[in-house]
């Protein structure tokens, strides 16, 4: 396994990213919503292996005091790896590179 993080939704195929809800599963999410939802988080960060995204999470924040996270999704392929778990420390340690 060979991960690339990325932590902005510059060139993410949100089609993909669909799917990849629908399988982990966390249901049936439209692409377009997606695109709308991720936009409106603070911080997000997207796992991928052979430029596929195979994990995600995101986070809404104040900006000061307060951070939640909303989604983390696991394509099945990659779970029980601690990728999830990689996936939430990433968003939730200040100064990582998501922040």
């Amino acid at each position: 396994m060979n991960l690339k993080w990325k932590y902005d939704q510059e060139n993410i195929d949100w089609d993909e990213l669909s799917e990849l809800y629908k399988i982990a599963p966390l249901g049936e999410k439209n692409p377009k919503e997606l695109e709308l939802v991720f936009g409106n988080s603070k911080f997000k960060c997207f796992a991928l292996n052979e430029n596929a995204i195979v994990a995600v999470g995101r986070a809404l924040a104040d900006g000061a005091d307060c951070s939640y996270l909303c989604d983390v999704a696991v394509h099945p392929s990659f779970q029980g790896l601690g990728l999830g778990k990689a996936v939430v420390q990433k968003l939730v340690r200040p100064g990582s590179e998501s922040n």
